[in-house]
């Protein structure tokens, strides 16, 4: 289903996309090996009444799969440091089959909606035990992610606590392990998929 979030005078609208050009019965629709999906966003600002024409793509990128299984997409924006970003959460199928569930992992992906700039995801488990329904909720200033394990399980992350750490620029103190002196260093975190 789509969602829809909110930023300034920007409406952010989220959904899986399908092709259904291979479709040739209804029960087709019900074969997720056979619908190609995309996750994808639309902007909207409500105070020129103008919709973006075309649609953004979310690059879904895993270790070992070029093409991944996606399941359980929700999204939800942020702001940090005056920028935008679209965050998704959602789950992948790693062995293709959808008859076995314990292969459902979790992850987060985080778009600069500002910039058009998007980082690699984030693997939030990596248990082989089955990830599902994951959702974005802010409470009070603060993303937090939930989700089921196993079906039953419900667990729960701080995201703002992942986006701080990703967006920290402070330098952190570090010491040579060949000649024990310190010195400041500061991590480049700005490797994104698209440039």
């Amino acid at each position: 289903a789509p969602q829809i979030n909110m930023d300034g005078t920007n409406i952010y609208v989220s959904y899986m996309k399908r092709d259904l050009a291979t479709v040739e019965k209804e029960t087709d629709l019900l074969d997720v090996e056979k619908v190609y999906s995309a996750m994808v966003y639309k902007t909207y600002d409500y105070q020129t009444e103008t919709m973006q024409d075309e649609e953004t793509f979310v690059t879904i990128c895993h270790d070992t799969l070029s093409d991944p299984l996606v399941f359980d997409h929700h999204s939800a924006t942020a702001e940090v440091n005056g920028d935008t970003y679209m965050i998704s959460t959602y789950t992948i199928d790693e062995d293709r089959d959808l008859y076995s569930d314990a292969d459902r992992e979790l992850f987060i992906s985080i778009y600069n909606i500002t910039k058009n700039k998007q980082y690699y995801p984030i693997q939030i488990t990596r248990d082989s035990v089955s990830q599902s329904s994951p959702k974005l909720t802010e409470l009070g200033g603060t993303l937090y992610l939930t989700w089921l394990r196993e079906g039953y399980v419900i667990n729960i992350t701080n995201v703002s606590e992942i986006l701080e750490a990703l967006f920290d620029t402070s330098k952190q103190e570090t010491v040579s392990p060949e000649n024990g002196t310190t010195e400041q260093v500061t991590v480049n975190k700005e490797v994104f998929i698209n440039g």
